[in-house]
């Protein structure tokens, strides 16, 4: 069988090249022409598809699939156009080993890609997916070894200008197993649909289901029906060509299959910024030099990282309420490695399935830029201590404070939170300017001041008009002195080494003007 095969090339050649049949006759124009409309356009046609899937991911699975699916279907048309210029005696051995083990591929290969395309193969044991898809293929050889009516007819017979097989029990039965794996065609991708999140990803999944029907009508109307030479040998190859046609209109309506986009490639790959394709589980699906930089400092790895783990609860909400994800700052951790982080993101479909796509931003270096501005605004560059800006900073925060309690002064948890302030500003006060540290004096120390109905009874001290403290010390201290505004003098003693002074806020208001 083999041998005979082998000789096809030799005598098939000098067939063609005279266009004679068994009898001798010279082959007729019609006999010549037609076989160029019926097959060879449709051979380019699927040249065309296979090439345009090919390039627009020859790195992704579904994307070969689909071309080795496209490919069985050209051989198929390039056996039948080929075997149509040769002698009827050469029909058998070429239907058995070349147009039957096209078909066969066809069947695992759309197995293949179906159950890829549904995401279902995590459902399969690893030793049996996809090994199992082409097992009729071994079935075919085995065929061809020991018995070549196993899979199709040996038998044909011409018609016109066709050479057509003979519609015996192997043809219908070859026929009605094809049709078998349309019906798992069907089920594998209900089953994806049903998983589907989006309308386009279940317009998507129904364009698939469409193609598959249409090439079973083709299998059980034309391809179980003899014509008798009006049609084509095997006429439901044809439903192969509408399945690729179908095909073609979900890539161009869905973005299906869809491209590479070699213009943003550069881009991807020179920016700084880490840029991810995360799916809505975590998982990163690409990332560009910058990120995998980032990961390296991070200890990351992003082939078995979960890239949400080291994210903060705040844009996980984000994340799954779909809201948007612009100038987002910060902290990612993993282990004791951390980064200040900006980031934005915005929600895609790739291959029919929603991701997220980052960009990360390390603003490690501004955070601590910024801590340190805040830091010299507030201090002194030589002493590192508190400055007056800072004082009054928390002077003011304190007057706050009182004037919206000012109701409930004498409540404990007033006095608390009183007390707390005056740790403060006593703190803060002994690195600015000088303040009295008189224990204990009277009210009348600022007659001119109305003070407050809650401070009744408090012994007060007014050292500034831009200040109002209330003495809080133990009624053992002795220490006395005059009032700055009574005296018009400050004290002699260095506030950085005068003892704390105990102060806190008594007045909703504070005063405009400064020392005198």
């Amino acid at each position: 069988m083999f041998v005979a095969f082998s000789r096809l090339a030799y005598e098939g050649t000098a067939s063609v090249r005279y266009f004679a049949d068994k009898r001798g006759n010279k082959m007729t124009a019609t006999t010549a022409i037609v076989p160029v409309f019926t097959h060879f356009i449709p051979i380019m046609f699927l040249v065309f598809m296979m090439t345009d899937i090919f390039w627009r991911n020859p790195r992704r699975t579904e994307h070969r699939l689909a071309c080795g699916i496209i490919l069985s279907c050209l051989s198929m048309f390039m056996e039948e156009f080929v075997r149509h210029y040769l002698p009827v005696e050469y029909s058998p051995i070429m239907t058995a080993a070349w147009f039957s083990t096209s078909g066969i591929m066809i069947t695992g290969l759309g197995l293949h890609l179906f159950v890829k395309l549904a995401r279902v193969e995590h459902k399969f044991p690893k030793f049996v997916y996809p090994y199992l898809f082409y097992l009729p293929v071994v079935l075919v050889f085995i065929n061809l070894l020991f018995n070549d009516q196993m899979i199709s007819g040996s038998g044909f017979r011409e018609a016109g200008i066709w050479k057509l097989p003979e519609f015996n029990t192997a043809y219908y039965v070859a026929m009605l197993g094809s049709n078998v794996y349309n019906v798992f065609y069907v089920i594998i991708l209900s089953m994806g649909k049903k998983q589907a999140h989006t309308r386009e990803q279940k317009e998507i999944y129904n364009q698939l289901i469409a193609g598959v029907i249409v090439t079973a009508v083709f299998n059980l109307g034309p391809g179980m029906i003899d014509f008798n030479g009006l049609l084509p040998p095997y006429p439901y190859i044809y439903g192969t060509v509408a399945w690729c046609i179908l095909l073609r209109h979900t890539m161009l309506k869905y973005d299906f299959l869809n491209y590479v986009d070699k213009r943003y490639e550069r881009l991807f790959n020179l920016s700084p910024a880490a840029i991810m394709l995360v799916d809505m589980r975590g998982r990163i699906k690409e990332a560009n030099p910058g990120a995998r930089r980032m990961f390296d400092e991070l200890g990351i790895k992003p082939e078995s990282s979960n890239f949400f783990s080291v994210l903060d609860e705040e844009i996980k909400k984000r994340i799954a309420a779909h809201e948007e994800i612009r100038n987002f700052e910060t902290v990612i951790r993993n282990g004791g490695k951390r980064m200040d982080a900006l980031i934005d993101g915005d929600y895609v479909m790739v291959e029919y399935e929603p991701y997220l796509i980052f960009i990360v931003r390390d603003i490690t270096l501004q955070k601590e830029d910024q801590r340190k501005i805040a830091f010299l605004a507030y201090h002194d560059t030589l002493t590192r201590l508190p400055n007056r800006t800072y004082f009054f900073e928390k002077f003011d925060e304190a007057l706050n404070e009182a004037k919206l309690n000012e109701k409930n002064w004498e409540s404990p948890s007033s006095i608390s939170t009183i007390s707390r302030r005056s740790t403060t500003i006593t703190a803060i006060s002994s690195a600015t300017r000088p303040l009295c540290t008189l224990p204990t004096i009277s009210a009348a120390c600022s007659p001119r001041r109305k003070w407050p109905s809650g401070l009744a009874g408090t012994n007060l001290r007014y050292c500034s008009p831009a200040l109002i403290l209330p003495s809080r010390l133990s009624k053992s201290s002795t220490n006395s002195a005059a009032c700055l505004r009574k005296t018009g003098s400050r004290p002699a003693t260095n506030p950085l080494r005068s003892a704390s002074v105990w102060a806190s806020a008594s007045s909703p208001t504070t005063a405009k003007t400064g020392w005198r």
